[in-house]
């Protein structure tokens, strides 16, 4: 093999390594499964992810919907979910302690919800597991770490905002509370979503669960 081609190969390997990292992520009520993420933008401290399951991946076992925008920061989380086929919108604002507690406020709306409305609850460290998130598109790992702040637009807009809190494959901490703009959002009843997804549990009725039990 000739140095040349040998100096390609390893310039291959390594963008491929600087676009592929992983981010850990407090996603509320979603099972542990396979997920990636683009990052959508990054300021002032804040990350914007765009998360899904992998490609190919059967709608029927992915409980991320057509997908959800994340915004994550050291001491809040964000994120927003719309479903415009199922008439479905859900949002969740945490304000977390760290990853011993987390504070959150869902709104959920649209006649795909069963229990459309506003409910709070707080995680205790027991209810809070952070997902590996394997991010395959936009800045690189360091820039996963950084911060993203997108502006929360009108609840008439039906497009949804994600803060989150997160750490680098690493181990470092991200800094992160970026916002994806979410506008109206729904609640699904119980611990599963009116569409069946089996990933995420999502809706009013899951944050008031959380709050009954502390």
């Amino acid at each position: 093999m000739s140095l040349k081609t040998c100096s390609l190969l390893l310039a291959t390997v390594g963008l491929a390594a600087a676009q592929s990292s992983v981010v850990s992520l407090f996603i509320p009520f979603a099972d542990p499964q396979p997920l990636v993420a683009s990052i959508m933008g990054e300021s002032a401290g804040t990350t914007t992810y765009s998360i899904n399951c992998p490609a190919g991946t059967d709608g029927s076992d992915c409980g991320m919907g057509p997908g959800l925008y994340m915004t994550a920061g050291p001491t809040t989380m964000r994120y927003s979910m719309s479903e415009p086929a199922e008439d479905f919108y859900d949002s969740i604002l945490c304000s977390l302690g760290g990853t011993t507690t987390a504070a959150c406020t869902e709104i959920a709306s649209g006649t795909g919800a069963n229990f459309p409305g506003t409910e709070t609850g707080t995680f205790a460290k027991t209810d809070i597991t952070m997902l590996a998130v394997t991010v395959t598109a936009g800045p690189t790992a360091t820039s996963a770490s950084t911060t993203t702040d997108a502006k929360h637009t009108s609840s008439a807009d039906k497009t949804g905002t994600t803060e989150a809190a997160g750490t680098t494959g690493s181990g470092s901490s991200t800094s992160g509370a970026a916002s994806t703009s979410q506008t109206s959002a729904t609640s699904t009843g119980g611990l599963s979503r009116v569409t069946g997804n089996p990933g995420i549990a999502l809706g009013g009725a899951a944050i008031a669960l959380v709050a009954a039990a502390l």
